[in-house]
Parts: C-alpha cells; sequence; structure tokens
C-alpha cells in the first residue's frame, strides 16, 4: 500500500493510519458487507450502476496491478464462455466509471483506471482510496518494522490494531467467490501472526492483562491454537482458578482430535501433569483423563 494524497495531505511514511481513513477522499469497508463513501456520503445509490461493484472490488484489492481485461473477466464470471465474459466485462466496466466518476463524459477517459495496449487495465487508486483490507496490509507493515527495529511498544500499538480487524467478518464474507479466497486466507494470516506476536511482547515485557487479552483475541480466530491454549491455562493456574484451566485444556484437546483428527501436541498433553498436580494441591478439583492415544 503506496498512499500519497494528491495536494498538501499525508503519506503512508508520516500519517498515523486513522488520519489517512479520515482524509480519504474515497473510503471502501471490504470485511464484511461492502460500504463506499465518497467523503461522508455513501456512494452507489442508483441500481444501474450498481453492476460495476464486483469489477470495483476486484480493482481495490489488486490496486496498481497490471492485469488483463481477459484474466479480469475469468476471474469474475469463470462459468461464462469468452465472448460473454468480455461482453460483462465491457458493460461493468461501463457501470463502474460512472460509479467512481458521475459526470465523466462519453468519450472522457477516467482518472481512476488507466487502459494500456493489449487491453491491459491498472486502477490508480493511491492518494485517493483507502480500504480496511489495506489499512491490516498498512498496519501489519509498520508493527513488522517496529518489532525489527527494537521498538515492542509501537509494534505492539499496530498489532493490536490488527486484532480488532481480526474479530470481524472476513472480506465480502457472504460473497461465494473463487477469486476472493486468496485475499481472505491473507487476511486471516496477517492477523493470526500479528496477534501470535503480540502474545509474546507482552510476556516479554510482562504485560499479564495484555497477555490474556491476545489469548483470548487467538482462542477467537482458531480455537485449536497451542500458545494461546498454554497463556491461559497456565496463568488461570497461577490466579488459583484451576477448573477454568482444567475446563479449558480439556477443550481444546478434544477439538483438536475431533475437529483436525490428529493427536494434539506434546506441549498441550503434557500441561494434563501440570493441572493434575496443580488441582490435587487445591484438594477438591478433578480432572477427567483426556490424553491423546
Amino acid at each position: 500500500m503506496d498512499i500519497r494524497w494528491r495536494g498538501n495531505g499525508p503519506t503512508t511514511d508520516e500519517a498515523h493510519p486513522r488520519q489517512l481513513e479520515s482524509q480519504a477522499p474515497y473510503r471502501a469497508y471490504l470485511l464484511g458487507d461492502l460500504r463506499l463513501f465518497r467523503g461522508d456520503e455513501p456512494m452507489v445509490s442508483s441500481p444501474t450502476r450498481r453492476k460495476g461493484l464486483q469489477m470495483l472490488v476486484w480493482f481495490l484489492l489488486n490496486a496498481g496491478k497490471p492485469c488483463s481485461a481477459e484474466q479480469i473477466a475469468y476471474d469474475l464470471w469463470p462459468e461464462a464462455d469468452h465472448v460473454s465474459a468480455m461482453n460483462l466485462f465491457d458493460v461493468n466496466m461501463h457501470a463502474l466509471k460512472r460509479i467512481l466518476e458521475p459526470d465523466l463524459g462519453p468519450r472522457e477517459a477516467s482518472s481512476f483506471i488507466t487502459r494500456h495496449p493489449n487491453r491491459i487495465y491498472i486502477f490508480e487508486g493511491a492518494g485517493r482510496w483507502w480500504s480496511d483490507v489495506a489499512d491490516v496490509n498498512l498496519h501489519y507493515q509498520r508493527g513488522h518494522a517496529c518489532d525489527l527495529g527494537g521498538d515492542p511498544s509501537r509494534a505492539l500499538y499496530y498489532f493490536r490494531r490488527i486484532a480488532e480487524y481480526a474479530s470481524r467478518p472476513n472480506i465480502l464474507d457472504g460473497e461465494n467467490a473463487p477469486w476472493l479466497e486468496p485475499f481472505r486466507r491473507k487476511h486471516e494470516l496477517l492477523c493470526a501472526q500479528s496477534i501470535t506476536r503480540s502474545i509474546r511482547l507482552n510476556i516479554e515485557l510482562g504485560h499479564d492483562e495484555e497477555v490474556l487479552d491476545a489469548a483470548y483475541q487467538m482462542l477467537q480466530i482458531d480455537r485449536h491454537n497451542e500458545l494461546a491454549t498454554r497463556v491461559i491455562v497456565v496463568t488461570s493456574l497461577m490466579r488459583g482458578d484451576c477448573s477454568s484451566a482444567i475446563a479449558l485444556l480439556n477443550t481444546t484437546l478434544t477439538r483438536i482430535k475431533a475437529d483436525l483428527g490428529i493427536d494434539p501436541p506434546r506441549s498441550l498433553v503434557s500441561l494434563q501433569d501440570l493441572v493434575s498436580a496443580w488441582g490435587s494441591l487445591e484438594g477438591t478439583y478433578g480432572f477427567r483423563n483426556n490424553r491423546a492415544s
């Protein structure tokens, strides 16, 4: 993502992420239901102009990437024959140009979509369009750079912002479109990696409550996660809450076996001995034997 506002606005190198969102001329929210804004006004009110929305999403997720009309048509209408797909491309391209620039003249070139020889198209969104998907990428880039640069506090800020996105639906969650899957997988991976790093950084910094918060966030997106389970179980034991430790560990071990069809990792199975010993010291807690065979 390389946003640079035209005029005197900020660049991604210097501006706070929330400033980039609030000052963007156009905003696209792609996580969950699609929402588009020009300034503070919702876009695409006319039914006749909704035809180009799928193409707009394609361009937003591939901003700055040269691609042929044939490739775009294949992604968006994979079941159509070549002639039909290209006709659909032309109709939707016309609709998209009207969505982006309602006052665009019949022969006037779009300032957003550049056509090159051999029907190669590039969406020039940098400097004008902000999207939540691109914001996740920006936060990850900044967080990773701060982490490598030895600034864990700033890294945690960016990783926590990604964790907020992780609790939302994925990209156009209700849309059954195969071409969206690589972008969805990337989004899930960035969220998981960011929360994992947040857990480890908070452990290193001794931020107990933040460690637990990140661990519970991880279990919301990956209920089999080993690191998050270990953090919560051990923390629960240290706080004298043996029953919660027992319940979570049993549940996770059962889920791994039932959902994934594999034996739980040895590090989790070995926690049973710790929990059992702790429960014995408490004198009142039982522990259901759930060892992997």
